[in-house]
């Protein structure tokens, strides 16, 4: 029922502003002829209705005229008779027959009674046009239409029930309506959000009582800054006017009457100072000048005419010229003071005056914004340190594993947000033209900007910004948690509305990263025209044709709780897939229970393991358990309000509670009162910052977002045009919010600005390269590289780079296929080679060949891969795979074995030992098929796995710790050194083995690897083969001497250990 008559109500509001925008209605309807309480009319006889009532109307209405006209008293003519009415007619009789027209003949103003003329209740009133005057003729209202057991109450306001039933007819026909419309085009709901149209109230509300007086500044300054551009009219008159009135008043005074000459030669009659200056016709001063002249006309008319002397006249157009410098009171003392100071003077006060009229609409903006943090009390934050908290419960493991187990479920979505971040790209970028940081190669305007910037290292070409972000986000979850949670993985990207379809023809071109097309949701955030006050309308609209600021970050927090605004896309077509219901809705029924929200242009978050905070959010989860906390945001602690200015943010906690933390804009703290908050916090040296990343429960937002006003949106002033703005820091200060602040380690992006100079393309070099030099997201990006987006791996000197040359003997069997797998973890980049190799007796097996290593394809460096079938004829394969290695100057020779898997004391029939045994020049792989690692195993998508690896430690094993330590990941792969013989009698690892355990330990970290010691008790074989299962190790690397024998400890271990098994030459030690 509320709707219902919220509904009713809606649409007799709406109808009464159409009738009022018109001055006229096109036709007559059956409420302004039949009045409010009219009976209901059955369907068909509306114009037969409409008629009868028309023409008795205007029977009555001539009878009233012929009484008034006999009434006068210029006539002698009698009283006519009233005219008898037929049975029935007193039935048909409109409330306001009988008070159409006033007494006053002379004023009787024919306007057709409409709906806006009458209350509720069916009182008239008077409106523009209409000379009724409800007070007089209150009385005289009777005849309601419809009986009194008809009526029903809303809000003490009574109203027909026919009415009623008529709108909730109404209602059910549109939803049935709506219903079979979306069931035909296959959605669940429409999309609803902030239309553009709106974007004026929503300003309006959200100045509040610093309304009047920001619409008066602002149309102060509008005269100043016209669109003659930066002549400024305005100006131009006052100063003129100011010179002109000065003149003339001298020239009065000298008793010399100034001649009005006519136009100058060059056609501008503003040059022309002996008369009056004319402002420009479109300058808000113009048209009340034109006013002013009105009534001074107006009052001359009504003096007695019009004529006047040259005395008069002169005295006339100084007045004119005198109000013209006057218009508004903010003139006046300026330009009283400015009358004997010189010409340049004048224009520099007119011009701070234009200055002035800013800053008060600016000093109004910011009491707007800062109104709802003076109505609150504030205290320091409480903020939780993840390295501090108290073990039990509380034990930072056990959340992170927590952390882990939900990555791995999918139960952790991935939210990215557009700030609108613009820079330039190429050196003529001082004339101001800027793109979008999402679409931009950041390598190329390096280039361009500081060639001498960029490093001598390998680079990788063709990612954007957004290819970027991505692509780390989708390397680091694959670390923490395996491929299976970058399947699951749910991303949602709000992104810039005109870089919305770039986005979206990215996806499918750069196979969508790695990620399920079904789970990338794209929203986009609308940009807004500024808005203006009109003051002819005397209301805020939008300035059509002005620059467009995007809604701001808070509106991807918004869209997730609004139908129809989301969609996936297409991989084959790059099309929108609408999204039904909302985003919300869909993370509930995939059972999202977190969103992890972050800035796209977070630049701290292009490094590796940085996307995934495991201790903040850990922490999170903690404080959710333990503190009833429903969200957390990563802050940083500093001394001085620097950090605070630079990312627009100012972490307070409630009086109340001062748990519950709150994230106020420094937008929101630019008035004396709440400028005291940050001198108080910084004379306390606790300043806490927060760095824009946050942890909120998905259920949580479903009850806290409950539409636009869960945000306090900025009014932000740019030039004479005011903009709306929602920020996502408002939503730890919504109502129901619980949120935690923790500490972080980095600082997060800075959001002072967000539009970038040249400038800062200067440091950006290293950051870059860091991110190019990691294996796993150079084999990422590679991965996704398609012909439609190539990435390009590249140096300073355009100059390709030797790689290693890795050669990997196959055929038909499960662990050739295993040996593949592995291999590819010491791909580094594309100048890596990869042979594949195969070998038969003669041409008859070339088919059956060529078909074993087609099954072997690469789709990570594929054009590095060379696939090679050797004919031995009556060789040896021992002998033509030796022949093909020195051939190709191998680095490494990669080879399966399923015999050495078995369990026997001796293994007899090897091929993979008598290789090893045979190249005694280079180093040897051996992948057997019972290995217990993970790296060797099937992946279901692209992505790297996490390489273990465990070196036996002995005093000349540096070269293998340099060649492992080159061909892996050190953003993934962890390595373990275990030392044989390192725990004496009594269990304590030796002075030795410590010793060399530290020293290759400090290598190992020198190279940015983790790295585990594992002293051993014992003789190599057995030791080493037992903390190979224990850890699941996947290579175990061991060093033999170059050109001599195998020792026997080794071929003992590529019997027994339960992992691959790398056998480690150098090249110098050969004599072969």
């Amino acid at each position: 029922m509320g709707n219902e008559i919220s509904h009713l109500e809606g649409a007799l509001k709406a109808e009464k502003r159409e009738v009022r925008a018109s001055d006229e209605p096109s036709d007559l309807s059956l409420d302004e002829l039949g009045g409010w309480d009219r009976p209901p009319i059955k369907r068909g006889d509306s114009l037969n209705k409409k008629l009868e009532w028309l023409q008795q109307a205007v029977k009555e209405q001539a009878d009233l005229m012929e009484h008034e006209l006999f009434k006068m008293p210029e006539t002698n003519r009698p009283m006519p008779k009233p005219r008898t009415e037929k049975e029935g007619e007193e039935q048909n009789r409109r409330p306001w027959v009988g008070n159409y027209v006033k007494s006053d003949p002379l004023k009787r103003t024919r306007t057709v009674p409409r709906l806006s003329s009458w209350n509720i209740r069916g009182e008239t009133s008077t409106v523009k046009g209409n000379t009724l005057d409800s007070r007089e003729n209150k009385g005289k209202q009777k005849l309601p239409r419809v009986s009194s057991g008809n009526y029903q109450e809303i809000m003490g306001i009574k109203v027909p029930t026919w009415r009623i039933n008529v709108e909730r007819a109404k209602k059910k026909a549109y939803l049935y309506l709506k219903t079979i419309m979306m069931d035909v085009r296959h959605r669940k709901s429409y999309a609803t959000s902030i239309r553009e149209d709106s974007v004026p109230a929503y300003v309006m509300m959200a100045l509040g009582k610093s309304a009047p007086s920001f619409c008066r500044h602002q149309a102060i300054y509008c005269n100043f800054v016209s669109e003659e551009g930066r002549k400024n009219p305005i100006l131009v008159a006052l100063e003129k006017g100011r010179r002109w009135k000065r003149n003339a008043l001298r020239k009065k005074n000298q008793g010399k009457k100034p001649v009005l000459a006519d136009k100058s030669q060059n056609g501008n009659e503003e040059e022309d100072e002996s008369r009056p200056p004319s402002p420009s016709p479109k300058s808000l001063i113009a048209n009340q000048i034109q006013g002013l002249i009105s009534r001074i006309e107006e009052s001359a008319r009504q003096s007695g005419g019009l004529c006047r002397d040259d005395e008069q006249k002169l005295d006339y157009e100084l007045e004119i010229a005198g109000k013209l410098a006057i218009q508004f009171s903010e003139y006046d003392n300026v330009l009283q003071r400015l009358r004997s100071v010189n010409e340049e003077e004048a224009a520099r006060k007119l011009m701070s005056l234009m200055n002035d009229s800013r800053l008060m609409m600016q000093m109004h903006a910011n009491r707007a914004n800062a109104r709802w943090v003076e109505e609150a009390e504030w205290v320091s934050p409480h903020v939780y340190d993840p390295s501090s908290l108290v073990l039990g419960r509380a034990d930072s493991r056990l959340y992170k594993q927590i952390v882990k187990s939900m990555l791995e479920e999918g139960k952790i979505a991935l939210q990215l947000i557009d700030a609108g971040e613009e820079m330039p790209t190429n050196s003529d970028a001082d004339d101001g033209t800027l793109s979008s940081a999402l679409t931009i190669d950041l390598w190329k305007p390096l280039q361009d900007f500081y060639p001498w910037k960029v490093p001598l290292g390998d680079r990788l070409e063709g990612l954007s910004v957004f290819s970027r972000r991505l692509l780390q986000s989708v390397v680091d979850i694959q670390k923490i948690a395996g491929v299976g949670a970058v399947k699951k993985l749910k991303v949602i990207l709000c992104i810039d509305e005109d870089e919305e379809p770039a986005i979206r023809e990215l996806l499918p071109k750069m196979k969508f990263y790695g990620l399920t097309p079904e789970n990338v949701i794209i929203i986009k955030i609308p940009r807004y025209p500024g808005v203006l006050h009109n003051m002819q309308d005397s209301q805020m609209t939008s300035v059509q044709g002005s620059p467009r600021l995007l809604a701001g970050t808070g509106w991807g927090v918004l869209a997730l709780k609004w139908p129809g605004v989301a969609f996936t896309v297409d991989p084959q077509t790059s099309r929108s897939n609408p999204l039904d219901g909302t985003v919300l809705q869909w993370l509930a029924s995939v059972e999202v229970e977190w969103i992890n929200t972050q800035l796209i242009f977070d630049w701290e978050r292009f490094g590796p393991d940085t996307t995934i905070n495991m201790d903040f959010c850990a922490t999170a989860i903690y404080c959710n358990d333990d503190r009833n906390a429903n969200m957390a945001m990563e802050v940083i602690r500093s001394g001085s309000a620097g950090n605070a200015r630079s990312h627009m943010s100012l972490v307070l906690g409630r009086k109340e509670n001062n748990r519950d933390s709150c994230n106020l804009k420094i937008t929101d703290l630019q008035t004396p009162k709440t400028r005291m908050l940050m001198m108080q916090a910084e004379s306390e040296e606790n300043v806490v910052t927060c760095t824009h990343r946050y942890m909120i429960k998905t259920k949580t937002l479903q009850e806290i977002v409950l539409g636009a006003h869960t945000f306090r949106p900025d009014i932000e002033v740019h030039g004479q045009l005011c903009y709306l703005s929602f920020n996502l820091a408002d939503l730890s200060s919504a109502p129901g919010a619980h949120c935690a602040a923790i500490i972080g380690q980095s600082k997060g992006p800075c959001l002072k600005t967000t539009v970038y100079k040249k400038l800062w393309y200067h440091d950006i070099g290293p950051h870059l390269a860091h991110q190019d030099i990691q294996s796993a997201f150079q084999l990422a990006a590679i991965s996704s590289s398609t012909d439609q987006a190539p990435v390009v791996v590249k140096s300073k000197m355009q100059t390709n780079k030797k790689g290693s040359v890795i050669v990997i003997f196959v055929v038909d069997n499960l662990v050739s296929k295993m040996a593949h797998r592995t291999v590819r973890l010491f791909l580094r980049s594309e100048m890596d080679e990869l042979h594949i190799v195969t070998s038969i007796v003669g041409d008859e097996s070339g088919d059956k060949a060529n078909e074993l290593l087609g099954s072997f394809q690469d789709n990570f460096a594929r054009n590095k891969v060379i696939h090679k079938v050797l004919k031995r004829g009556q060789a040896k394969v021992l002998d033509v795979m030796e022949q093909y290695v020195k051939e190709v100057s191998a680095d490494l020779v990669v080879i399966g074995s399923e015999q050495l898997s078995k369990n026997v004391s001796e293994v007899m029939g090897s091929f993979a030992m008598t290789v090893v045994k045979s190249l005694t020049f280079i180093p040897v792989l051996v992948v057997k098929v019972n290995t217990s690692g993970d790296c060797h195993k099937p992946q279901e998508t692209y992505g790297r796995p996490a390489v273990r690896c465990m070196f036996e430690v002995r005093p000349t094993c540096r070269p293998l710790l340099d060649f492992t330590l080159d061909k892996l990941d050190h953003s993934m792969d962890k390595m373990y050194l275990a030392k044989p013989r390192a725990i004496d009698n009594n269990g304590l690892e030796t002075p030795a083995a410590q010793r060399m355990l530290s020293t290759f330990a400090d290598q190992v970290t020198a190279n940015e690897f983790a790295v585990i010691r594992r002293p051993l008790r014992g003789e190599p074989t057995k030791s080493l083969t037992q903390a190979v299962s224990a850890d699941k190790i996947d290579i175990l690397a061991v060093q033999a001497p170059g050109g001599k024998s195998t020792p026997p400890h080794i071929i003992n271990l590529l019997r027994a250990a339960k992992s691959s098994v790398l056998v480690f030459r150098t090249h110098e030690q050969t004599n072969s």
